[in-house]
């Protein structure tokens, strides 16, 4: 999901309108090594100064310049010991999707396991992922915008839970929620869609307009890479793929220093929204303006500015607004 966040215009361009001024942003690598990370830094570098230069007036180049600050180590390099040992304790969890790959056309029949980072479509407007002790059958959809329904509905309709495996690149004529609807239509108890070329980072599947009227009420997950490319090849084969949908703990993903040099749980972002990181440091700042004022006080007072403040709440003794008298 890391990867979307730098990926998406979208998310790239939330984080920057946001006012998170004075704060800055430090962006690690959670690398196999300092070569990997220096590449990664360069292009999480690009994808910010990309946008930055697309939006011209809204953001400030120079000021964001002196606030983002990208490292050319991986995190379990850093020589400052603590950061790694704090970020393994403040661990998050990884969406996973495992795909047990069974090849029929060999005489001994085998199984292969692959498990691939996946990235859940926006649940604001499609249901969660599916749980872990859930198995789907897969079945490759090819060109689904232009596919007969008649015809996936007979292949589909032997299995009671079906994954449609998709093959994705962006299209105005097909989005997600013409897939979505689509795949759902003719049987499918959940979508996965990969990107055609295996290259392409992954991809959120949101709606955006018109599309967020559609309802859709199977959940959907991106994947990518080699391997979601070998299993829709296995598919294609006609060899059986199961799919569940896993998570597995990973070394966590962000922490803050506040003002005062304490540091600050962040958490890890629902959606794949540069702009958590924004919205943690806008309510560091908020918080930090709250501190000084309350010290500025106790300094003009000479002493502590703590008061009693009489609310009042409800009891349960009276009607609520729109309650009935009796």
């Amino acid at each position: 999901a890391s990867e979307a966040m730098f990926s998406m215009a979208d998310s790239v361009d939330r984080f920057l309108k946001l006012d998170s001024s004075p704060s800055s942003f430090l962006f690690l690598c959670h690398c196999d090594n300092d070569t990997q990370a220096t590449r990664v830094a360069r292009e999480m570098r690009g994808a910010l100064e990309d946008r930055i230069a697309a939006l011209g007036e809204p953001v400030s180049a120079g000021v964001w310049s002196q606030r983002l600050h990208f490292g050319v180590q991986s995190v379990k390099d850093v020589p400052t010991a603590w950061l790694p040992d704090l970020l393994r304790e403040w661990n998050s969890t990884v969406a996973r999707l495992e795909a047990n790959v069974t090849d029929e056309s060999r005489e001994n029949v085998s199984g292969t396991v692959f498990s691939m980072k996946r990235l859940d479509g926006h649940f604001g407007w499609l249901p969660h992922a599916p749980a872990s002790d859930e198995v789907f059958v897969g079945k490759l959809v090819e060109d689904i915008c232009n596919a007969s329904a008649e015809q996936w509905e007979v292949r589909a309709g032997g299995a009671s839970s079906v994954a449609f495996v998709i093959p994705w690149a962006p299209d105005p004529q097909c989005s997600f929620a013409t897939i979505l609807e689509k795949a759902e239509t003719m049987g499918a108890s959940v979508a996965i869609l990969y990107p055609k070329d295996p290259q392409q980072p992954l991809t959120e599947i949101t709606c955006a307009g018109d599309d967020c009227d559609v309802a859709v009420s199977i959940p959907a997950t991106m994947t990518s890479g080699e391997e979601a490319l070998r299993i829709a090849r296995s598919l294609a084969r006609n060899d059986t793929v199961t799919f569940r949908f896993t998570s597995e703990d990973s070394d966590g993903r962000a922490a803050a220093v506040d003002t005062r040099g304490l540091l600050q749980e962040s958490g890890w972002p629902v959606w794949p929204w540069l702009a958590s990181l924004g919205w943690t440091a806008q309510y560091l700042n908020f918080e930090q303006r709250v501190q000084s004022r309350l010290e500025g006080k106790e300094k003009d007072g000479g002493g502590s500015t703590a008061a009693t403040t009489a609310i009042e709440v409800f009891d349960g003794s009276g009607a609520l607004n729109g309650d009935l008298a009796a």
